[in-house]
């Protein structure tokens, strides 16, 4: 592994491996990941960026699923998950293939990920080879184009959820400690949407959400620009199938 690899193994090991974010799911995030999982029955589903495992368990229990599988980058992460009765894998998605045979899960999560990867082609590849004919990919990502990140630029600021580096928090409006450091891709929806479309999937729905833990002022306006202007929201909801 080069240096680049170990510094990213480490870096997620020690920020994404112990446990969950302490109310990183809380509504109207989780809200809506239920809402869509409960809606359909599904046999086998895999999480890809699985964590803990946490959220894999309400999304089993929330469409009823026999199996359920994820797949993460820091092993302790993936010691926590099989506890929790997951098959969960350790893998860097940006440099292997899922281990998986072609035609196999009913449904994909894969939340939070796109923006971490250097090769976001490799993910969708995968979730096309591995979805069975009809099965369901859900996807979910920071929005780029978010209301709150587009009065940021025109005020000079860097966009919410991106940084220009690992250790230090600099250029933002507001400070939000470390949160987004990491990303690589942030996307506008549109992009998005597009890029699955280009991988053979067939959009069924494409939505935005605002981010937890906003207060009610925040939440409200966020509300009324999600209902006049396409996509405003802080994180990209995506449903495709295959």
């Amino acid at each position: 592994m080069d240096k680049c690899g170990e510094l990213k193994e480490h870096y997620y090991q020690d920020h994404f491996g112990d446990s969950d974010y302490p109310g990183f799911w809380e509504f109207p995030r989780e809200k809506a990941l239920i809402r869509i999982f409960s809606k359909e029955s599904f046999g086998v589903i895999l999480d890809v960026g699985c964590g803990s495992g946490s959220l894999t368990l309400k999304l089993k229990q929330a469409c009823n699923a026999s199996e359920a599988y994820g797949i993460d980058i820091s092993e302790s992460a993936t010691k926590l998950a099989r506890d929790k009765d997951i098959k969960a894998i350790c893998l860097d998605i940006d440099n292997d293939d899922f281990p998986f045979q072609s035609n196999f899960f009913d449904a994909i999560f894969a939340s939070e990920i796109f923006e971490h990867l250097f090769d976001s082609n490799r993910l969708l590849q995968n979730c096309i080879r591995t979805l069975k004919a009809g099965g369901t990919l859900v996807l979910t990502s920071p929005n780029l184009a978010c209301w709150y990140n587009r009065i940021a630029l025109l005020l000079g600021y860097q966009p919410f959820y991106t940084g220009v580096s690992l250790e230090h928090n600099v250029g933002h409006l507001r400070q939000h400690g470390l949160i987004g450091n990491d990303h690589l891709r942030v996307a506008i929806s549109r992009a998005l949407i597009e890029l699955i479309i280009v991988h053979k999937f067939h959009i069924k729905k494409a939505f935005t959400v605002a981010a937890a833990g906003e207060p009610f002022a925040i939440r409200m306006v966020s509300s009324i620009f999600n209902r006049v202007f396409f996509c405003s929201g802080m994180t990209t909801f995506i449903v495709a199938k295959k």
